[in-house]
């Protein structure tokens, strides 16, 4: 048996381990969390270390500087010996704190005073807007850039308010920022790692548990792929696959310029081994037919049951003297009986043939044609049959026409035809036969054998209907001096050829208008002036 990919495997494009996606999947969720959450802290820790910073400012403008200033020194530029006291009050008490510089600022937002003497009598580089809320008693901070000596360095900038005799006056405190981030680090290093180490717990804790969950999602993938597209009880591919397995192979063979046959098997009377066996006995049955037929096909040939006793085998590449080969082969199989609990079983099957591109180059086609043919086989008994148009009675006319039968019965438009019975010896008249037409509206009197074999497969014609046509003949009564025997007759629902006949041995009516009858009638019998019994001329 051919060894292909089911279609949803097919579409897998070698994809990695189940679990090794999750597992990734899942450390990447983790990690991603885990950087969502170091920065958040990280975040948190810089904000505590500028507060820190920011209140260290505060309390040396509150302590340190207030007792220092005065009115005058917020309002005009700083004199050279003004600036002389504040420089060594401010070197002394506040630059060695890690605070780089110091500034006052008049309403205006000039520095009035710089331990960098340059910026004395300049703007403020800072947002005026922090000035304002600082003169009215709110402390303000930011992180900015300035030069210390001839670098530029990164600081905190802190405004705050400061009370002197007379009114309130801003200061600004410039504070190095390395300070304030090692200690937001040392902070948050500790915090990071027992963190990390936390995820890395809880991973490995996780990972059995994910491991066991793929394991049986995997295995509940497989199970339903198996269901979808493999035989619960013989374990071939079903109809879905079977039909995948045959589109694939017509590809093949539209590349390849070559032929891909398929054939449809089917078992004769299996019908009667269940009901007399039961169905244990028919599912037993059914999985040694899978079996032999394993064991009769190639390695590249695809065996799949499409359902109940039907069974389907793909040849690709095959012509078709090679899958007559193939059928030849089968029907050997099965000559030696089945042993199923004691019972010795004979079993026959019927195979219907059909190839692309000689008879179809669709799928569905394809299976049509093949299906045709081995109900062929099965109606001749003939075991293997090639599909033949001329044997398909499944065109668009015939199946339009069995759509009309149904109602031709109900609105009595069958008619019977009498044909005397004579005999040759005597020229006595010894009894009539009866054959049934159907006076169509639009298509005139169409022959039994137009539409017999469609009723007989639709399953209208039954007893019921061969008495109700036979008992119109009834009130023509019978022919003087003939022997009158009547009886009816019929063929076999399974014979092609098969018309729908009553013999009335002695019925004939004794008044009749002419009518014809078709070219069915017996080369024995003498026609005679005959009525039908439905009374139409």
């Amino acid at each position: 048996m051919e060894a292909d990919l089911t279609p949803a495997l097919r579409r897998r494009d070698d994809p990695p381990r189940l679990v090794l996606r999750f597992a990734i999947a899942t450390g990447l969720a983790l990690a991603l969390a885990a950087a969502a959450i170091v920065l958040v802290v990280r975040h948190y820790n810089t904000v505590q270390a500028e507060r820190g910073a920011a209140s260290q400012a505060r309390v040396i403008a509150g302590t340190v500087l207030r007792g220092a200033l005065v009115a005058p020194d917020f309002q005009r530029a700083a004199g050279r010996a003004r600036r002389s006291v504040l420089d060594d009050l401010l070197r002394r008490r506040a630059l060695s704190e890690g605070v780089l510089l110091v500034e006052l600022y008049s309403p205006g937002g000039f520095v009035t005073y710089s331990t960098d003497h340059r910026q004395i009598g300049m703007q403020t580089s800072g947002p005026i807007g922090h000035l304002r809320e600082a003169a009215s008693g709110t402390v303000r901070s930011d992180v900015t850039r300035t030069r210390s000596g001839e670098r530029e360095r990164k600081v905190l900038r802190t405004y705050s308010p400061v009370a002197v005799p007379g009114g309130e006056g801003v200061v600004g405190i410039f504070q190095d920022y390395r300070p304030i981030a090692e200690a937001a680090s040392a902070t948050f290093l500790p915090v990071v790692g027992i963190f990390e180490a936390v995820l890395l717990l809880l991973f490995a804790a996780l990972a059995p548990i994910l491991r066991r969950v793929t394991v049986r999602l995997r295995r509940q993938m497989e199970e339903i792929e198996r269901r979808a597209y493999y035989d619960e009880l013989t374990g071939l591919p079903n109809r879905a696959l079977y039909r995948d397995r045959i589109e694939q192979a017509i590809l093949t063979a539209q590349r390849d310029g070559e032929q891909a046959t398929l054939m449809l098997l089917d078992v004769d009377r299996f019908k009667e081994v269940n009901d007399a066996l039961g169905h244990d006995t028919g599912d037993l049955l059914l999985q040694e037919l899978a079996r032999r037929l394993r064991e009769t096909l190639r390695t590249n040939e695809t065996l799949a049951r499409l359902g109940g006793d039907e069974f389907g085998i793909l040849l690709p590449g095959a012509s078709l003297e090679e899958a007559v080969f193939c059928a030849a082969r089968i029907h050997a199989a099965f000559e030696a009986p089945f042993t199923l609990r004691g019972l010795a079983l004979a079993v026959r099957t019927s195979v219907g043939i059909a190839a692309y591109p000689v008879h179809g180059e669709d799928l569905d086609v394809l299976l049509q044609h093949a299906d045709v043919a081995m109900y062929v086989a099965k109606d001749a008994r003939a075991g293997t049959s090639i599909y033949d148009p001329a044997e398909d009675e499944n065109d668009a006319a015939r199946l339009a026409l069995a759509g009309e039968l149904r109602r031709a019965i109900e609105d009595d438009e069958l008619v019977l035809h009498f044909q005397p019975l004579a005999e040759l010896g005597s020229g006595e008249i010894v009894g009539a036969e009866a054959l049934v037409r159907w006076d169509h509206p639009e298509r005139g009197l169409i022959q039994p054998g137009d539409f017999i074999p469609l009723a007989e497969r639709m399953g209208l014609l039954n007893p019921d209907t061969s008495s109700s046509l036979l008992s119109e003949s009834a009130p023509f009564g019978t022919l003087p001096g003939s022997r009158c025997e009547s009886r009816s007759t019929s063929r076999s629902p399974t014979s092609s050829t098969s018309s729908f006949r009553s013999g009335l041995r002695g019925c004939c009516p004794s008044r009749a208008c002419v009518r014809s009858s078709s070219s069915s009638r017996s080369p024995r019998a003498r026609s005679w002036p005959t009525r039908s019994a439905s009374g139409r001329s």
